[in-house]
């Protein structure tokens, strides 16, 4: 039996908290955290965990990689996912209708 308290995974997952004293910083903070994901690719890190702080902004940044998901496998877990969420959301109605 499946838990669908928990929707599917993708095949890369990133946690980001950003600050930043303006919107430029923010968005030049950004291009920095791209840039990180990028040369980790580069690498074949399956595991980012990087924290970076400026005058200006900061941020904490986790990445993992599963090679192991697939687009397919996840379109198929989150469309049997979406289904039986939505046969328990009809089925919580009817118990409430009763």
């Amino acid at each position: 039996m499946n838990d669908y308290s928990i929707a599917p995974r993708r095949r890369i997952e990133c946690q980001l908290h950003l600050s930043a004293d303006s919107w430029l910083e923010a968005a030049s903070a950004l291009a920095g955290v791209a840039l990180r994901l990028y040369e980790a690719r580069e690498r074949g890190d399956d595991v980012i965990d990087v924290t970076s702080g400026g005058v200006a902004s900061g941020y904490t940044l986790t990445a993992t990689e599963d090679p192991d998901i697939t687009h397919d496998s996840y379109i198929a877990k989150i469309q049997e996912y979406l289904t039986a969420k939505k046969a328990e959301s009809t089925t919580q109605k009817e118990s409430l209708n009763a």
